[in-house]
């Protein structure tokens, strides 16, 4: 408890000095935990709130149902997320019992009352895309759209990303995700493989840099791991050689085919090229301020950016992004021209691979595969013509004060229509002070804050 107690307060002699045992420890615990509830409670009882659910298994094999929220605290003048209810789905003291779309919809209106929070409140949903969830019946938005008309609900843009780089992934040979992982299993409960490695991390004068998880129900976690393994594919290629005779192991002989197939480390170098695309995006919208105005223009970017690294740019700039088909062979540029990165432009000059142009198109074509199924995911998963996203797009500082701004949108009725359980003003008086933004004088360190300072 002292140690914990030091990395808690660092900046208090006092309370780093606290001990204590089991029992008070834990009544403390909860004592903590009751007060931080209602503090809580108190916050979602004055101010319009959202919630965001998920389900999850822990080691004792409970599911949970974890209930948070997220709200603008006006005392703080800050976006806050916070843990509302964790409840066994499974509890048989529930009266429903299960992960259906009912059972799921009622935990939650349940709770709300049993904190008396005023449902008027609830003005947005965001869960996965889970039929239960999400379906179009008899799922939890669906039930909520029906008694709390004007709901905002959305599905995850984190998941819905990972969704999308895991379906692109399939038209990749497995070879490469496997290397990545058995490489990683390899070393992982061994400290003398990865002695053995650091010796020949250092014999090469590389970074004795550990081998990293990549994560099975989060593909985008590959990433890190796959750039990584190219950090240290040399190392690994003079470590495996070594001691592909003496273990004969059936997981090492794969290890070593694969770390000696040119097509192998063209794949891994364009998923290292293409990956952080999306991870980016991922950190983006894991932020706590709000960034529902960044969705609509960083979605169209990115699909814009992946058609034209293989689809003829002169059709791209002149089609209807929302229109235009990227599976379609008329809109391809020839296969040599397809854009897989400059690290994988690099490899294909050389040699090694000129001799063996078969190869070479075979890794075009899949990765051509893997750019038109990502495109056809994102424009299944985002709508790139949504109406709310396209005006909420405006509200970014960077926009929102410009005369341009004005011509493109220059009311707010539709977009405040959209949301009415977020909005109950007068519309003409928000609409004065919004068409009026661009010629009142407003200080240039106001007109550089985030979204969150300017409302």
């Amino acid at each position: 408890m002292v140690n914990l107690c030091k990395s808690m307060f660092p900046d208090s002699a006092i309370a780093q000095a606290m001990s204590m045992k089991r029992t008070k420890c834990t009544d403390l615990t909860k004592a903590l935990g009751t007060c931080i509830s209602n503090e809580l409670v108190s916050k979602l009882r004055i101010n319009k709130f959202s919630v965001i659910i998920d389900e999850t298994t822990d080691v004792s094999s409970t599911k949970c149902l974890i209930i948070l929220v997220k709200f603008f605290d006006q005392e703080a003048k800050l976006m806050k997320t916070g843990l509302l209810q964790l409840i066994d789905v499974y509890d048989e003291n529930n009266e429903m019992v299960g992960s259906t779309g009912e059972n799921l919809y009622n935990l939650i209106v349940n709770t709300l009352n049993a904190y008396n929070i005023p449902l008027d409140n609830l003005v947005g949903f965001a869960a996965d895309g889970a039929a239960n969830i999400m379906g179009g019946n008899n799922s939890i938005s669906s039930r909520l759209r029906e008694v709390f008309p004007g709901l905002t609900v959305f599905k995850c843009i984190c998941h819905s990303i990972h969704l999308c780089a895991s379906e692109s992934v399939k038209h990749l040979p497995r070879h490469c995700e496997d290397l990545i992982r058995n490489i990683f299993t390899h070393f992982a409960h061994s400290a003398k493989r990865k002695y053995e490695l650091k010796l020949a991390q250092t014999f090469l004068d590389l970074k004795p840099h550990k081998i990293l998880h990549a994560c099975t129900n989060r593909w985008l976690s590959l990433h890190a791991a796959v750039e990584r393994v190219l950090e240290q594919w040399d190392a690994l290629k003079l470590y495996f050689s070594r001691i592909e005779d003496q273990e004969r192991l059936k997981s090492v002989e794969s290890i070593v085919r694969s770390l000696k197939d040119p097509s192998i480390f063209l794949y891994l170098n364009f998923l290292n090229f293409i990956l952080p695309t999306f991870t980016r995006l991922n950190l983006m919208f894991q932020q706590e301020a709000p960034t529902i105005h960044l969705l609509h223009d960083n979605i169209t970017q990115l699909y814009k950016n992946l058609i034209r690294y293989f689809c003829r740019r002169d059709l791209v700039d002149k089609a209807n992004i929302v229109s235009f088909d990227p599976s379609l062979c008329t809109n391809h540029m020839p296969l040599n021209q397809v854009y897989l990165g400059s690290k994988v432009h690099g490899l294909l000059q050389l040699e090694e691979y000129n001799r063996d142009q078969e190869m070479v198109n075979d890794v075009r074509t899949r990765c051509r595969e893997f750019l038109i199924r990502m495109c056809q995911q994102l424009k299944k998963r985002f709508d790139l013509d949504n109406k709310f996203f396209y005006m909420a797009s405006f509200l970014d500082t960077k926009r929102c004060y410009k005369s341009k701004t004005r011509e493109l949108l220059p009311t707010l009725h539709d977009f405040s229509m959209s949301v009415p359980r977020i909005y109950g003003g007068n519309l003409q008086d928000l609409d004065n002070e919004w068409r009026n933004l661009d010629s009142t004088f407003i200080p240039e360190e106001i007109k550089s804050c985030s979204i969150t300072d300017f409302t």
